[in-house]
């Protein structure tokens, strides 16, 4: 038994692990893009600073300063150098929505048989609700919002079975996880 449980602490460290990893990677790949000097299209006037975002019509860019100021920018305006540059770049991916729901201790304690649960919770580029309950007389809810980029862990305690949902912020059902069922819906937005 003990054998099992050292596995599932491994398992959740990984896991923990990766999740920061997924996490961190989408802010370095922001903030390591290097200043540059931007050119004016036709004129010598230049500025220093480094590409953080680009519209969608790609029309402007958004420019930081090096005192952390952004500006945003004609494109058009811009030098044909710099134009390339601003095509070629690609806007860092956020993070998919995650639900990872893991047995931590599960036997009979105090109060009957119990499954000590923690739910993982990985938000994307929006907020998401969580919904956790147990199916139990006493049975424990959880209704948590989580703001987008953010990771967090939940316990549950069930005497019997649960249900955890998580839903984008128009509750539309993003995953779904159940004492019986651990695939989930895994409907990406």
């Amino acid at each position: 038994m003990e054998l099992v449980e050292n596995a599932f602490n491994i398992t959740s460290v990984m896991r923990t692990l990766l999740v920061a990893l997924l996490l961190i990677v989408p802010f370095f790949s922001v903030y390591s893009e290097e200043f540059r000097l931007w050119h004016e299209n036709g004129t010598e006037r230049t500025i220093v600073a480094r590409l953080v975002g680009k519209d969608d019509t790609a029309e402007t860019a958004s420019l930081m300063l090096k005192n952390t100021k952004t500006i945003k920018m004609d494109i058009a305006k811009l030098s044909e150098e710099d134009q390339e540059y601003i095509n070629k770049w690609m806007k860092p991916i956020a993070p998919k929505d995650q639900l990872t729901v893991r047995v931590v201790k599960s036997g009979n304690l105090p109060g009957g048989y119990t499954k000590e649960l923690a739910i993982d919770i990985v938000a994307g580029a929006d907020d998401v609700q969580l919904e956790a309950s147990c199916e139990c007389s006493a049975g424990e809810k959880i209704q948590e919002t989580i703001s987008a980029g953010e990771t967090r862990t939940f316990p549950l305690s069930c005497h019997n079975r649960y249900i955890v949902r998580l839903y984008a912020e128009d509750l539309t059902l993003l995953d779904e996880e159940t004492s019986t069922k651990k695939t989930g819906v895994s409907k990406a937005k």
